[in-house]
């Protein structure tokens, strides 16, 4: 629970080996009021995997905020931290894991002849060849696979793309009430049945947001920064979906569905459509583009 609470406000992680050490270590990096930089050391006891917070380092922004520094839960000093940091980074045999936050802060770091990184996608199929047949979810994920965009008014826009595999990213970006708002989250598809020849649905796992709900950062928007607050995604693990194919009828659709489909001007409800779309809960339909 601890380690999801950080991942959430995740600006930049590594997950690496040092030197010839079997040892597995965490960065985490965060950057809102200030800059918190972590390391976490992998443990295990009886076969079960903990985590043990060796470094944690803070910087202030703000007038009068002391920048501070802890190894192993004692004060050591914000400068011991960063050579403590800088002594692992240099001695780094092997990069498994990382994001492209920060990336060129720690980007002498980032060499090809350690870097044996793996985007999600990568990381679940690696992960699934450790787990027997009869545990994997050998679903064919064409059928949903694809980019998609939300059908809706307003100055926020928001698309999901769907990997061959599963994994999924959802963005949503605009304005707002004065605001700029702002929300990534990453998961995969799972339980995906097929309900008829037209509709399938499927729910999400294993979802994280880039940024928690509430905070601010800074993002880039038509090559101007602009402070974003960071908003929740519909995208929530267990949230269920329905999934209509090219062909179908709107008016064969779920009531919940076709109220929904309707509330958008449509040229003809009895005429099949030529796009794939995706429904959640709350009435936001995602388009399949290119159509």
């Amino acid at each position: 629970i601890k380690l999801q609470s950080d991942i959430q406000s995740i600006r930049g992680y590594h997950i690496f080996q040092v030197g010839n050490d079997k040892t597995l270590y965490m960065s985490v990096c965060s950057n809102m009021t200030g800059k918190s930089f972590k390391v976490y050391r992998f443990e295990t006891n009886n076969n079960e995997l903990s985590l043990e917070l060796t470094m944690d380092q803070y910087e202030g922004y703000a007038p009068g905020v002391e920048n501070t520094g802890e190894l192993d839960g004692q004060n050591v000093g914000f400068e011991k931290c960063d050579e403590y940091k800088y002594n692992l980074f240099n001695n780094m045999s092997s990069l498994l894991m990382y994001s492209d936050h920060n990336a060129d802060e720690y980007s002498k770091y980032l060499s090809s002849e350690k870097n044996k990184a793996m985007t999600y996608s990568e990381a679940i199929k690696f992960i699934n060849q450790f787990y027997s047949d009869s545990e994997k979810e050998n679903t064919d994920f064409s059928i949903i696979s694809g980019n998609y965009i939300v059908r809706k008014n307003g100055m926020i826009s928001s698309k999901l793309t769907i990997d061959t595999d599963g994994s999924f990213v959802s963005e949503t970006g605009g304005y707002s009430s004065g605001k700029y708002l702002k929300s990534i989250c990453r998961g995969r598809i799972t339980k995906l049945a097929k309900q008829n020849e037209y509709k399938y649905t499927f729910y999400v796992s294993d979802t994280e947001l880039d940024n928690l709900p509430e905070t601010t950062g800074t993002e880039y928007v038509d090559g101007k920064s602009v402070t974003a607050t960071y908003i929740d995604n519909k995208f929530d693990t267990g949230s269920k979906f329905n999934l209509y194919l090219k062909g179908i009828v709107p008016t064969n659709m779920d009531d919940e569905d076709f109220k929904s489909y309707k509330f958008w001007p449509v040229p003809n409800y009895e005429e099949a459509v030529n796009h794939r779309m995706i429904f959640t809960s709350d009435g936001y339909i995602y388009d399949e583009t290119g159509n």
